[in-house]
């Protein structure tokens, strides 16, 4: 899978492997409507990460547009205070990620009591 410049799957790919799983979804699951846990679990990962890297291309996004403000002599506050909400909102996704990964390590799942953050 192609990676971006933070180590992750691009976006366009996990957003096809993503497409692609619910296809197979449509065309595989039970009369039950049951969806294999690992699968599922892969989906969301994928999902945070594709996240991540839209937060890190934003933040970028926003990095540059502040210091063409800047060079233009305007007041780039408004632009460095959307930076560090994006930087915030990053934050918050990386403690998701993180905790969601524990949970897939320990035997019970998401069902095992959880570690404080």
């Amino acid at each position: 899978m192609p990676r971006g410049p933070c180590g992750v799957p691009k976006v366009g790919e996990a957003i096809r492997l993503v497409a692609s799983y619910d296809a197979a979804c449509e065309e595989t699951l039970p009369s039950g409507g049951q969806v294999d846990r690992d699968v599922l679990n892969t989906v969301r990962r994928t999902e945070l990460l594709a996240r991540l890297e839209l937060m890190d291309g934003m933040i970028n996004e926003e990095a540059i547009r502040a210091e063409l403000i800047r060079e233009m002599g305007w007041d780039a506050t408004p632009y460095e205070q959307r930076s560090k909400l994006l930087k915030v909102t990053r934050q918050h996704y990386v403690v998701l990620l993180r905790q969601f990964l524990l949970d897939m390590e320990t035997p019970g799942g998401a069902e095992a009591p959880r570690a404080p953050l």
